[in-house]
């Protein structure tokens, strides 16, 4: 009777211990309806040794690095049983993308409860000892879960990833699904024009071209692939670059992005008719018409006249690279507005016969009266689709038909800029 008179007139310290009774008892609720819901966990114990830091810098992250070493190697156990071998994958790719893979899934994972148990330096090396938390289910990890997880990395353009790499895998397998992401990815690291040496990507307006028909040597191309791309980014399609760009790219085991390169490194492979520099296997599936051995001759012997008038500078880079390309630019052009002539009675050379002796002296004739060099200038300072074949009939007239050709086949494969 005491204690139910007490508590059915409860005071202020009674009020006190009754909601403090009902909090822990909601709270042991709360907790028991969590409990069934909440993952299993295991603890794990690693153990290794690591050489002491030499530097300042290596001190500063020495522990850092004890800690992700330890954390790697739980993950290692949790992860000991999944394989990260995606099944449309073939070497030399498998290899490369398991351990990407692996990567993006232990930096995506937490170990729980993790810390330092013992650190001791033994004959010139650290002891650690590190416990953690770690899922006590193993993971159930399917192919179309690592090809998610594939396709998030590329997407968030991920540095476990490079965008060599991931052009490499959208060229290899589509049906991943990466080549949009990876041209993405492409362009963030590569700000010039690179991508325009890939399937399905616009042509390059002329301007874009600048360094694309000047000459380098080997010894000023990085060897480093990234450093190439990026040489590449300024000058595209750029044969020189394309020399040590397609042996690297073999080195590097990249093949389907060789293979995506390698026509429109052949396009500016044509410089070699006169160069002979670039050796590059050619591929006949992927190889581009080239010209007869007798127009090849023929350039080498105009170009040569030409360089020895000082007709052409290096101011003229643009005419160089069709040359160079025997006229197979991939630029988009500007139409352009024809310039008719003031008289009439135009002679429009190719629809006439002459006889040899007269065509001869006609020659001379308008070879004394064009200024080529002038006529160089003005097509570099307005590159136009009708520039191209005005330049054409002014070589033909002085003596260079075959290079006249060559501006010829450039105007009409062409791309006109809408």
């Amino acid at each position: 009777m005491v204690v139910l008179g007490y508590l059915a007139h409860p005071g202020p310290q009674q009020l006190k211990m009754i909601f403090s009774f009902r909090a822990i008892r909601f709270l042991a609720f709360v907790m028991t309806a969590l409990l069934p819901m909440s993952v299993e966990a295991r603890t794990v114990t690693v153990e290794f040794a690591l050489d002491p830091p030499k530097s300042k810098l290596e001190q500063k992250i020495f522990l850092d690095r004890a800690r992700l070493t330890a954390q790697v190697q739980m993950l290692e156990l949790y992860f000991a049983d999944v394989s990260f071998a995606l099944s449309i994958v073939r070497d030399p790719h498998q290899g490369r993308l398991e351990s990407i893979l692996r990567n993006g899934y232990y930096k995506s994972s937490d170990v729980t409860g993790f810390e330092n148990i013992k650190r001791k330096k033994i004959n010139n090396k650290w002891h650690f000892v590190f416990s953690g938390n770690i899922p006590d289910d193993p993971p159930q990890i399917s192919d179309n879960d690592l090809v998610e997880k594939i396709q998030q990395l590329v997407k968030t353009q991920s540095s476990l990833i490079t965008p060599e790499f991931a052009i490499e895998l959208s060229l290899a397998y589509p049906d991943l699904n990466l080549y949009a992401s990876a041209m993405k990815l492409w362009r963030v690291n590569y700000l010039g024009h690179s991508y325009a040496m890939f399937p399905g990507q616009n042509s390059l307006s002329p301007k874009n071209f600048e360094f694309s028909g000047r000459a380098l040597r080997a010894e000023g191309i990085p060897t480093e692939l990234s450093g190439i791309f990026s040489l590449l980014d300024e000058a595209p399609f750029n044969p020189y670059i394309c020399q040590t760009l397609l042996p690297a790219l073999a080195t590097k085991k990249l093949p389907a992005l060789a293979d995506a390169l390698y026509p429109n490194c052949v396009v500016l492979e044509k410089i070699s008719f006169y160069l002979g520099r670039i050796k590059i296997e050619p591929k006949k599936r992927n190889m581009t018409r080239m010209p007869s051995v007798d127009m090849l001759d023929g350039a080498i012997n105009e170009f040569d006249n030409l360089k020895a008038t000082n007709t052409l500078d290096n101011d003229t880079w643009l005419t160089h690279l069709i040359i160079n390309s025997f006229g197979t630019v991939p630029a988009s052009f500007e139409l352009g507005e024809q310039n008719l002539a003031t008289e009439s009675s135009e002679i429009i050379l190719e629809s006439l016969e002459f006889e040899d002796e007269s065509k001869t002296i006609l020659q001379i004739e308008k070879l004394e009266e064009i200024e080529l060099s002038e006529a160089f200038q003005s097509f570099e300072q307005a590159p136009t689709i009708t520039a191209m074949r005005e330049l054409s009939d002014m070589l033909n007239e002085a003596g260079y038909p075959v290079i006249s050709e060559i501006f010829k086949l450039q105007a009409s494969n062409s791309k006109r800029k809408k």
